[in-house]
């Protein structure tokens, strides 16, 4: 499987994609800091939430788009495991076919989606009618269905089996709907299963996940004879949820955590602090993993960030390695009860909970987790007589007021959230700010020259998650 990554060398060329999202990460963070700090003060900015809707959007689709070319998206690939390169290049190149059509249908469907907005007539603030961002839609499903097309595996010939793809994709919007002649109800029946296999291939082989979810939504949709801009129209509302900038606002602040040296600092601190108990380094692991996923909001980046030095230090005090490979990826997900993880602001978007109410229903069970975790720890530590590092107070002290400004950003979105005075969305805002005013400016980890790299980075993965949930959330 893979998916999204961490950049742990920032730099590198942004391109202008990549600027399109840097600079909406900025007004996705400016737009509800300015609401929070103005609110006292009766300043308000108006349209500020239909402004944020907008933003995100282009967050998800060009960060969709950043994410196709990265080849980051969630993908469930099988095609390494075929034997000879031919093999290979045939199952790439049917993946690739099905990527292609299926996103150029969505294009489509974002296009009807643009089409029926654009006769409401909706003006955003200067005079800017909405269905103008709106085109960010269709245009870059557009762009990733002719990426995927145009990387094909196998030249010319392979190009145009994928731009076939898309005629066929094409093709079968001409069989009438079901309200139409009784056959052609049936036909349209026959195709599903199918299509499906074929879908479910394409995704088994290489495609990302979300266009398998896409593809099926459209596939369903076009069964029942809907009209396929429904589809669009069911990601376009999902957008429109009030809570969901809270997502690519606080994985962003993770992104930037994860690209400097947080993690060592988090690692110094939570030894000072444990590494002297038995099992000491085995709690140190469980420990600092959960605070980091609860700083980024996310154990994909705790595993990549964390994983290289903790490894070492788990074989130097003597632990099994099937152990330690164990800790370090259970210990990723410790944190994701804690506020201010992602999958419960996730969970409280699609079931309409409030995400405060949650986390107050998931501290016990976290803590808990926790706890079971490091009471394992010690228990193989003990086993194994693991090396123990005699207690200091004064390098304690010292490792936790090196972490200061990372253990004081959970506790300054959890803060912000309780008074009851912002927004979760205003919450995380503050904490993207204050995760980059503290890597470039604070601690330096960051160059500001660096930081786009590192925004885009982020961005794209806010575009895979985004544009997963979206198609997901339609299918």
């Amino acid at each position: 499987m893979t998916g999204p990554r961490a950049s742990s060398a920032p730099g590198g060329r942004v391109g202008a994609d990549g600027w399109v999202l840097v600079v909406a990460l900025a007004l996705a963070t400016l737009l509800p800091l300015t609401e929070a700090v103005g609110r006292p003060l009766g300043f308000h900015i108006s349209g500020s939430a239909a402004y944020l809707q907008q933003v995100t959007l282009w967050l998800t689709f060009v960060g969709g788009l950043v994410a196709t070319r990265h080849r980051t998206h969630l993908t469930l690939s099988t095609a390494e495991l075929l034997q000879g390169d031919r093999a290979r290049r045939l199952a790439g190149l049917l993946a690739a076919g099905v990527a292609a059509a299926v996103l150029a249908v969505l294009a489509y469907s974002g296009v009807e989606l643009v089409r029926a907005n654009r006769e409401q007539g909706k003006i955003l603030g200067a005079g800017i009618p909405e269905w103008a961002s709106e085109c960010v839609i269709p245009v870059s499903l557009a762009l990733m269905a002719a990426w995927f097309a145009w990387t094909a595996p196998g030249g010319w010939r392979a190009r145009l089996v994928a731009v076939s793809a898309i005629g066929l994709a094409f093709a079968l919007g001409l069989i009438p709907s079901p309200d139409g002649p009784t056959q052609w109800a049936i036909g349209r029946s026959s195709l599903v299963w199918p299509v499906t296999s074929l879908i479910l291939a394409g995704a088994l082989l290489g495609a990302p996940v979300f266009v398998a979810m896409g593809g099926l939504a459209l596939l369903f949709f076009f069964k029942d004879g809907t009209p396929i801009g429904a589809v669009s129209a069911e990601v376009y509302r999902l957008i429109a949820s009030p809570t969901i900038p809270a997502i690519p606002l606080l994985t962003t602040a993770g992104f930037v955590l994860a690209a400097g040296q947080s993690s060592a600092r988090l690692l110094r601190c939570f030894e000072g602090l444990f590494g002297w108990m038995p099992g000491g380094t085995a709690i140190v692991v469980a420990v600092a993993c959960a605070a980091f996923t609860t700083g980024t909001g996310g154990s994909g980046l705790t595993i990549m960030a964390l994983g290289g030095l903790m490894l070492p230090m788990l074989a130097k005090a003597g632990y099994p390695e099937g152990f330690s490979l164990g800790l370090v990826t259970a210990s990723g997900s410790l944190g994701l009860l804690f506020p201010p993880s992602l999958p419960v602001i996730l969970y409280a978007i699609v079931a309409g909970v409030p995400a405060d109410e949650l986390y107050l229903a998931g501290l016990l069970p976290g803590l808990l987790l926790v706890a079971l975790a490091c009471a394992y720890g010690v228990r193989v530590g003990v086993r194994s007589g693991g090396r123990r590092e005699p207690f200091s107070g004064r390098e304690a002290l010292r490792g936790m007021w090196a972490a200061k400004w990372e253990l004081s950003l959970p506790l300054l979105i959890i803060a912000l959230f309780a008074s009851g005075k912002v927004s979760i969305v205003e919450a995380s805002a503050a904490a993207c700010a204050y995760a980059a005013l503290v890597a470039c400016f604070v601690t330096r980890d960051l160059r500001l020259r660096q930081l786009p790299a590192v925004l885009v980075e982020g961005g794209a993965l806010v575009g895979a998650v985004l544009i997963l949930l979206t198609c997901s959330f339609s299918s």
